[in-house]
Formats: structure tokens, sequence, C-alpha cells
């Protein structure tokens, strides 16, 4: 298994495996995973193919994009592309959009310290949003942290970068702009995974792994029982309450004019 794979992941997939997980879904989806090569990504795409959905993967590199195949299979399908290189992003949308619509894109990549916050956890997903075909849900990994996060609208005009909780709360509130312009269309859904013991943790915080992307299985499973939950903010299945600031509607104007600004995309 890949050594950049930490211990806790590397326990928590060999759990999966000897899982006893019904292998044939009625109606498997197409679903798609960013950031899914060492961390919740890797065992939401585990566990999902392990049910029987046909999953796309992401890989930052071709490295990694090897390192996933040793995990998951040779034969799986990998995007690549660096989410801080706008030009590679809208690249992975149009390789994306030759594969057809996804029923599901989970949008879980993000790191918390870099000078390219803004552009992975913001930034990438609003572009693959805007380019990609519009599927039947998306799902965006948010953070308890973006109740202390400020909607830095100048900062990001400016270039002078956000913080971790920064770019959680624009996350969020993007998820609640999408949810409300796009419904009845698409489903639109956060997830907060909590503290786990991935590679952006040093592979050792206390939050379980299997809880993490337990809420992606969760509102698949949801969306495949015929239930259709939008807008909503999940911690380990669970509902949990977003800060209001997301929801303001003056919020997510100015935050919508911000980004096409920045990107040169518009959101439909």
């Amino acid at each position: 298994m890949a050594e950049n794979i930490p211990k806790a992941v590397q326990q928590a997939l060999l759990e999966i495996e000897q899982m006893d997980i019904k292998e044939e879904v009625a109606d498997p989806y197409k679903i798609f995973i960013t950031g899914s090569t060492t961390g919740v990504g890797l065992l939401a795409a585990k566990y999902l193919l392990k049910q029987g959905h046909h999953v796309v993967v992401h890989a930052r590199n071709v490295g990694r994009a090897e390192d996933v195949r040793a995990v998951l299979g040779g034969e799986l399908p990998v995007v690549i592309g660096d989410l801080a290189q706008t030009a590679e992003v809208k690249e992975m949308a149009r390789a994306l959009n030759q594969m057809g619509t996804f029923d599901v894109v989970i949008h879980n990549a993000g790191i918390g310290s870099s000078k390219d916050i803004l552009l992975v956890n913001v930034l990438a997903p609003y572009i693959l949003t805007c380019l990609m075909h519009k599927p039947q849900q998306l799902i965006y990994t948010s953070s308890d942290m973006h109740s202390g996060g400020s909607l830095r609208f100048n900062s990001i005009l400016d270039g002078k970068g956000v913080s971790y909780s920064d770019s959680k709360l624009l996350l969020q509130t993007l998820a609640s702009l999408l949810a409300r312009r796009w419904q009845g269309k698409v489903l639109v859904n956060t997830v907060d995974p909590g503290w786990v013991p991935t590679r952006m943790s040093g592979g050792s915080a206390p939050d379980d792994l299997h809880q993490a992307y337990g809420s992606y299985i969760y509102l698949i499973e949801q969306m495949q029982q015929g239930a259709q939950p939008t807008g909503s903010y999940y911690y380990h299945s669970k509902l949990v309450k977003a800060t209001p600031a997301s929801a303001d509607k003056l919020n997510q104007a100015r935050l919508a004019e911000v980004l096409e600004e920045v990107t040169g995309v518009t959101l439909n």
C-alpha cells in the first residue's frame, strides 16, 4: 500500500474490505470524488466501489494516480489535475464531461495550510461546478471551523488570500446559494467530516474515519431511497446548523459576483 497513506486510513481500508457490504446495488450511480488518493475521499471510493457503484477518482498527478489504482484497482478511471492550477481544473471539467453526466459529485479535496487554500478549497470546486454537467447531487466538504471564518470578499479580489476557516465559510455559502438557485434540479448538501487522522491532521486526529466518509454514503443512500434533502449540513450523518452568514442572500449574491470576477467563469 502507498507509503503516503496514513496508517489509520490503511487500517480503515482493510476494515472496509472485511465489511459485509451488498455488492450489487439495484441502480448503481456514476460518482466522481475529488481528492480521493489518501484520506476520506479514498475511503468513500473504496466503500462505494464495494457497493457496486461506478466511481471516478481524482489525483493531483500521475504518481498519485498510480498509487490510488494500486489500492482500488488497476482499471479504475482516474482524472488527473492540480486543483491549484485553474487551467488544469478547467481541463478536468472537460475530461469529466466527456464521460457523460455524473449522478453524484463529491467535492472532497481540501488543504489546511497553504497559499493555495483559496484556489483548492473554493475556486476549484466553483469552477468544476460551473463547467461540469449538472449531477443529481452535489456534496461539498465543509468544516465546523466555517463558523469562525469571515467572508473576505475584498481579500479575494485583492489576491491576499484567505484562512482555512474563511475558505470553509465561503464554500458553505456557495453551497447554500446553489441549493436555493438549483432547487428542484440538483440536490446540494455539505458535510463536516470531523477532525480525522488523515494527512491534513498529521494522522493523529481523534474523530472516526468511518463516520467521516459515512456522511457521503448516507446522502447517496438517501437519494437512492427517494429522499431529497437539499441545502443541508451534516456531521457524521446527523443534521447540524451552519452559521447564518452562509444563508444570507446578500452574501450569496456578492460571493457569486466575486467568484465570477476572479475566475472568469459564470455560474448559471
